[in-house]
């Protein structure tokens, strides 16, 4: 059997819970996703120095070339994961073509954003520092 409850009781809960939508709405909880962060940002998160933008070729948002060590990484972000899915399927293709003829080469991805390195060990830090998944 149902509990009963009044009325009053089921109004003051429904108030309740709608306002706590309408703050979660005004905080940004709910809100469409802001954009993936810049790529020179996520370049400084994981230790490239000499970060230069590139030139964007098709879906992406910003090309960032940056180097860690003596070795050059690409990062890459977009306007959805859609572009970036694209992107990391052209970009495998190469990377095992490099793997092939003995330059190794690894692809790190998120929300919106990846990463193409050729220093394997990198790869795996930005995985972990980006919060990210290694190809």
């Amino acid at each position: 059997m149902r509990p009963v409850i009044s009325l009053r009781t089921e109004m003051l809960v429904i108030g309740l819970l709608l306002a706590a939508g309408l703050s979660g709405a005004a905080l940004g909880r709910g809100a469409a996703p802001a954009g993936p962060p810049a790529a020179v940002d996520l370049a400084g998160r994981v230790g490239c120095t000499g970060a230069h933008a590139g030139n964007p070729t098709g879906g992406e948002r910003e090309l960032v070339m940056c180097r860690i060590g003596d070795r050059d990484v690409t990062v890459v972000t977009f306007g959805d994961n859609t572009g970036r899915d694209d992107w990391l399927g052209d970009a495998r293709a190469e990377v095992v073509t490099l793997g092939l003829f003995g330059a190794p080469e690894a692809l790190v991805y998120g929300d919106r954003w990846a990463v193409r390195t050729a220093d394997l060990a990198a790869a795996d830090r930005f995985a972990a520092a980006l919060h990210g998944w290694r190809v």
